[in-house]
């Protein structure tokens, strides 16, 4: 399964030429805004969506049952943590 992010990140022009192996000087780096960020990340996840329809219509998608428990078990370690401190 694809690792898209959660939510849309505003990277420095060095951490972001970095995560792609690759230095400030060779990149042509251009700031984006927060609602390009936004706007970028609910495209990748629509796009996300839509292969997932597909797979699913043709019988193709396979879900890994370990990162299914996982996701589970942290999601209720965080719920469990929230109740204790009262959120």
């Amino acid at each position: 399964m694809e690792n898209i992010p959660s939510k849309p990140s505003i990277l420095s022009k060095e951490s972001e030429a970095n995560s792609l192996g690759e230095s400030c000087e060779t990149r042509n780096y251009r700031p984006r805004s927060l609602t390009t960020l936004k706007l970028q990340w609910v495209a990748e996840r629509a796009r996300k969506c839509r292969r997932i329809k597909e797979a699913i219509e043709a019988g193709t998608y396979e879900v890994d049952s370990r990162e299914v428990a996982t996701a589970i078990l942290t999601m209720r370690a965080e719920d469990q943590m929230n109740d204790e401190q009262g959120f």
